[in-house]
Order: structure tokens, then sequence, then C-alpha cells
């Protein structure tokens, strides 16, 4: 059974690496209101944050300091320019086994086989994790309401708003994942956890409507076919979670809907 800082027990001295990032964001405030002591790793100290500590990933300068003392590390730290993740897993996991914590990694649903350049990375980041002698938990996560949002908005253009054709995704909500990884910090879990994925498989086309909806735009949807084995691979679905997911958090349509004027946010 997961112990539980709720449930009585005992707070842990966290890091996270991306903590300032689009999930870390979110993470960060969570693990603080469980009571956990959270740090955040960074490449440059800011005045009057003392909870930010100086380490480089890509260079290994500092990640160890920075480290010290801590129980746990949670991993959301990704350079979508490629390698770097991997060079950056490598100097973390080095200075995770120095100080004998235990690793909370984030992943991404659907990235066993799949050829999207940025997947591959992805698994090969889980790789090295897997073949650790670290302690590490592995969290993976479909992707994130507000970064699909993004991407829809960034395919609007005047009149015309482009979806990729024959293509699903099922988002889930930051906050979600956020919450997942906390209770991953407070157990003693290893390995593959169970894949974290929004309530509803969604059409690309379904998803851009209820953006334009939410945004009030009456932009024209026109479906765009992927060339190539990634767009091949999009279309069979394989970044969809499996039956034995957790489904979790709000739906698409609940979060751009708290994003319209005179909705919630």
């Amino acid at each position: 059974m997961d112990r539980h800082v709720r449930a009585g027990g005992a707070a842990v001295r966290v890091l996270v690496t991306g903590g300032t990032g689009r999930l870390g964001r979110v993470l960060v405030p969570e693990l603080r209101r469980r009571g956990h002591e959270t740090v955040i790793l960074s490449r440059s100290p800011r005045e009057g944050e003392p909870d930010r500590l100086v380490g480089d990933l890509f260079t290994g300068v500092g990640v160890r300091e920075a480290l010290e003392g801590a129980e746990a590390v949670v991993h959301a730290a990704s350079h979508v320019g490629g390698h770097d993740d991997i060079v950056a897993a490598d100097n973390l996991l080095s200075s995770i086994r120095e100080v004998g914590a235990r690793l909370v990694h984030v992943s991404i649903v659907g990235i066993d086989h799949h050829p999207y350049p940025y997947y591959r990375v992805k698994r090969a980041v889980e790789y090295r994790v897997e073949r650790s002698d670290a302690p590490a938990a592995i969290l993976r996560a479909t992707q994130f309401h507000d970064f699909v949002e993004e991407l829809l908005r960034k395919s609007t253009a005047g009149p015309v708003a482009l979806v990729p054709a024959e293509t699903s995704a099922q988002p889930v909500s930051v906050e979600a994942v956020a919450s997942r990884l906390a209770d991953l910090v407070e157990s003693d879990a290893i390995g593959r956890q169970p894949d974290l994925a929004g309530p509803l498989v969604q059409t690309a086309e379904d998803l851009m409507r209820e953006s334009l909806a939410a945004r009030r735009s009456r932009a024209q949807v026109l479906r765009v076919r992927i060339p190539g084995r990634a767009g091949a691979a999009f279309r069979r679905g394989d970044h969809l979670a499996g039956p034995d997911a957790v489904l979790a958090g709000e739906t698409f349509a609940q979060f751009v809907g708290r994003q319209r004027p005179g909705g919630r946010e």
C-alpha cells in the first residue's frame, strides 16, 4: 500500500527537474501542499528564491550537490531538441546513485515502437532509467490538455484550421498527472506504473471544433494527411492508452471551457 503524508506518513525532501515547466508549475505546489519540502533544479539562480538550486543536467555540473539530502527526485525536465534528454538522464541517474535517492520519472504513452523522433528519444531515456540500479518508478501519460490546445491554436490561421486526418488523441489534465506523481513520491512503487490518460479518445477534428467553440472562432476545419511512418503510427493510434490505463481528470472540452472569457479561469 502507498504511504501518504495525509495518512500519517513522513514528509520527504523532493527535488524536481523541470520545476518551472508545464508540468512542474503544477506539481511543485501540489507536493508542497502535501507537506513535502520541495526544491527545483535550475540552470540559473534567482534572487529571493531559496528553493531553486543550481545544477545543469546537460553538463552534470552542480547536479550532485543539488541532490544532497533529497529522498526523492521527480524528473519532469524535457528538451524537445532531441538527444540532450539522453545526456541529461545519464547525468541525473549518476548523481541519484551517489546520493541514494528514489526517482519518479515522467514519460509518454505509446513510445515503445513509435517512429516519431522525439518519442524514440523518450524511449531511450526510459531504457536508461530501467537499466539503472537506482530505484525508479516510471509514469507514462498522454498529451496534456494545454499542450494540445497550443498545437490547435498554432494550426489555426484566419478562416482555416488544419488537423491531421484520421488521427485521434486522449489528452489528460496536467493536474491529474501532477496528483499521480505526488502519489508516487509518497509510495514505494518501483518500475512501470499503469499509464495515465484523459477520460476520452477524440478525433483531432473534434478537439479542434471544441477549441474553436471556446475561442468563438468560425474557422473551417480542414483535414490534412500527415505523410511518412510517423503519420501512419499516429493514424493507427500507437500513441493512445491501452485498456489497462488509468483514466483521470477533466475532459478537453471542460479544459478549454475554463480558458474562454467568462470561464472559471
